[in-house]
């Protein structure tokens, strides 16, 4: 019989639970030998994880091996001549590992020819290589001539047996549990490559391993672990190649325990149970957490573990670790206080999509401000006590994060919005990530013995594209009488915000506009986020046009309208009840609307002083709001005059009047000025006629309109200086006073 195998691949070996389903690992036969009929061939599997091993040649078990340790060893005949295709299949009761292909095995009694190995060159033509050597590997047919005088009747030993491989005492170390058979002794090697299998009765070249159980310091450094059983003249009688795995070392783990806030915890336990996610199995490993330092120090093999933190007030948290069999592993753990009742526990949990989440909390501080809870800030109070902690915050692949709002008593009220900022967003989405946010409320039980933690709300982060920086997952509303949880799970490109209203800004000189003030991100608030009311002179007003431009935070409306008298309109803006941005809050601007314009009425003058050459007039103004003040003469009255002398007909337009003075007079507003003859050269004589024209300027903020009113007086006839006295003699009669000339 020949077995034909022109390469083999032997694949790393990892730790495996029956349900995981690895493949099993072929240790032999790895090259070309002859067997003849009924001659056994001893195949040779690596099955870590599963209890026994089957050799199959289509559906037919033709050999399997059970047994505690990873290396089996199955002897295989073959009556009939020809290519025989076996498989290797791990078995663990009802479940069975992906099959592993063994080379093809041909069984002949005689000399192997190129007509034997032609059939197996048709089914795996793809791995001849070019043994001839001239650099021509289309050429099978040369190729398999050479192959034939490579082709070995099989010298290799049977396998050792008998031995088990531990753990060593010692880092990096393992161990051998072995009896030797009488007069026989065991010998080890370590290598980086597969070891050469030595032929039967060849003399020994490697170490004498004993007493059994004694360490062999450093092989975490090396692959493969070759065992020779030789006799008492050293030549070998067995030989097994093994392919060394994590499970076959210890390591060690190590790290501190802290609180919340950092410090070291004490009076802790720690429960080590095998695998990940492993909950409920045995407890393979427990120690004691240092009471002074936080630290904890614990051998294991290598693997992965499942870690319970056991301490009295704090909840029983689980951790995951992983002790390498090249390097010692350090962790620091949290312990998370136990939630008390109608507290909330909020817990992120992600996988290795994204390697570091962190946790935000925003909300009001009880004080009048926002407290801003995440990794550099992990406690916030009040005057009332604590607010919210954030108990732990992990900043690697898979991890954890948790976040208890104690404000629940109900003595801190509003708002409270979290969220989750992808710190390593150019390492990992936030949808890639596979985050979820769980939320967890704390009661007694029913008998008051212990508290209870109840599912309350669970989210996932949306998934899809996007490179979303900022998940905002969901609000807390505390009143007195309740808490809410109101769902978000939204993916953001900017952080959410809370923010509150801090004052409003008037200065900007109009009466239908203002700016509001805001703690922080005043950009972000919107429209939504206001309710605003008014008051016109104390009583309920509702503004009209009113908008609000978040860019600049200005508030307009439309002008109130003017009145009689001035009114005083208040603009009040609180934070709406539903808003998700704002914590109660409020601001105040005050307008002072000045009276309306009013129309001048009437005009009434008189004379109320004389002079030779000068007259004193009063003018009396009256208005359609009799209540108009802060009138000025040079801000809000134009005043014109022109003389008719009623004897001459002659005109004196744009008379200069001296003196003007505008003064209050009772409830009403008075002009007094003089009438200089000499200014405006005006006769001495009789029938004069003073047209007087007071108009409100444009720019009066007060008044509006005009009056003109036309009254007589004289000068002496007879005057010092008269050039032609008898002028007057040529008398006409004078026009009604108050009425100007036509």
């Amino acid at each position: 019989m020949m077995l034909i195998c022109c390469i083999a691949i032997i694949p790393g070996i990892q730790a495996a639970s029956a349900d995981s389903a690895p493949p099993v690992a072929l240790l032999y036969p790895l090259e070309t030998v002859s067997v003849q009929p009924n001659q056994p061939v001893y195949v040779q599997v690596a099955a870590l994880g599963w209890s026994g091993v089957e050799i199959r040649e289509g559906t037919q078990v033709v050999g399997s091996s059970t047994g505690s340790g990873p290396n089996h060893s199955v002897a295989v005949t073959f009556q009939t001549e020809g290519v025989h295709i076996l498989e290797a299949v791990g078995t663990a009761g009802p479940i069975h590992s992906a099959p592993r292909r063994l080379p093809p095995i041909m069984v002949k009694a005689g000399a192997v020819s190129i007509a034997d190995i032609v059939p197996i060159a048709r089914q795996m033509s793809i791995y001849v290589p070019d043994f001839n050597g001239d650099g021509n590997t289309a050429d099978k047919r040369n190729d398999l001539k050479a192959a034939l005088g490579l082709i070995r009747p099989p010298a290799h030993p049977e396998p050792v047996s008998g031995y088990v491989i531990q753990p060593g005492s010692e880092f990096g170390a393992i161990r051998i549990d072995y009896v030797p058979q009488s007069g026989s002794q065991l010998y080890y090697e370590l290598t980086a490559s597969s070891p050469d299998i030595p032929s039967v009765g060849s003399t020994v070249q490697s170490t004498l391993y004993g007493p059994p159980g004694t360490d062999i310091l450093g092989a975490n450094g090396y692959t493969y672990l070759a065992l020779s059983e030789a006799d008492a003249q050293g030549k070998v009688i067995r030989f097994s190649r093994i392919k060394l795995h994590d499970a076959m070392f210890m390591s060690s783990l190590t790290g501190r325990v802290l609180d919340w806030n950092d410090s070291p915890f004490h009076g802790a336990t720690l429960e080590f149970r095998a695998g990940a996610d492993n909950t409920t199995g045995n407890v393979v490993a427990t120690t004691s957490v240092d009471g002074g330092t936080g630290e904890f120090s614990v051998d294991l093999p290598v693997g992965d573990y499942t870690v319970k933190l056991i301490a009295a007030g704090y909840e029983q948290s689980l951790f995951s670790a992983t002790a390498s069999r090249s390097t010692t592993n350090s962790y620091i753990w949290t312990a998370i206080s136990e939630l008390q009742p109608d507290q909330i526990r909020i817990v992120l949990t992600w996988g290795a999509g994204a390697r570091d989440l962190d946790s935000h909390l925003l909300g009001p501080d009880g004080n009048g401000g926002i407290f801003h809870l995440y990794y550099a800030n992990k406690v916030t109070s009040s005057t009332y006590g604590e607010i919210a902690k954030l108990d732990r915050d992990d900043t690697y692949y898979n991890g954890t994060e948790t976040v208890t709002v104690t404000t629940v008593n109900r003595n801190v009220y509003g708002t409270f919005n979290y969220y989750v900022n992808n710190y390593s967003w150019n390492e990992g989405s936030l949808r890639g990530s596979g985050a979820k946010v769980e939320v967890y409320v704390g009661s007694l039980s029913g008998d008051g013995s212990g508290i209870h933690e109840t599912l309350i709300k669970s989210y996932m982060v949306p998934t899809g594209l996007g490179q979303e920086r900022y998940w905002e997952v969901l609000h807390l509303i505390v009143s007195e009488n309740e808490v809410l949880v109101e769902d978000r799970n939204q993916l953001r490109e900017t952080s959410p915000i809370l923010t509150k209203i801090t004052g409003a800004d008037t200065s900007g000189g109009s009466l239908n506009s203002f700016r509001l003030y805001y703690l922080s991100d005043a950009n972000q608030v919107q429209t939504e986020d206001l309710q605003i009311s008014a008051t016109l002179d104390g009583l309920p007003y509702v503004l009209g046009g009113l908008h609000y431009n978040s860019s600049n935070q200005i508030i307009t409306f439309d002008p109130v309208p003017t009145a009689e008298s001035a009114r005083q309109l208040v603009v009040t803006v609180n934070a709406a009840p539903s808003s998700k941005r704002l914590i109660p809050g409020a601001a105040t601007a005050t307008f002072t609307i000045p009276a309306a314009k009013t129309a001048i009425t009437g005009l009434n003058m008189t004379l109320i002083g004389s002079g030779l050459d000068y007259k004193t007039f009063k003018a009396d103004l009256t208005f359609a709001y009799p209540t108009v003040t802060g009138l000025t003469y040079d801000n809000d009255l134009s005043v014109t005059a022109s003389v008719y002398n009623t004897v001459t007909g002659a005109t004196y337009a744009n008379t200069a009047l001296a003196n003007v003075a505008l003064n209050p007079d009772g409830s009403g507003w008075s002009l007094t000025f003089d009438l200089n003859r000499l200014a405006n050269g005006l006769p001495y004589n009789t029938g004069m006629l003073l047209t007087l024209t007071v108009t409100a300027k444009p720019s009066s903020a007060a008044i509006t309109g005009s009056a003109t009113y036309v009254t007589a007086f004289d000068f002496p006839l007879l005057a010092l200086g008269e050039s032609n006295p008898f002028a007057a003699l040529a008398l006409m009669p004078p026009p009604m006073a108050g009425v100007a000339p036509s």
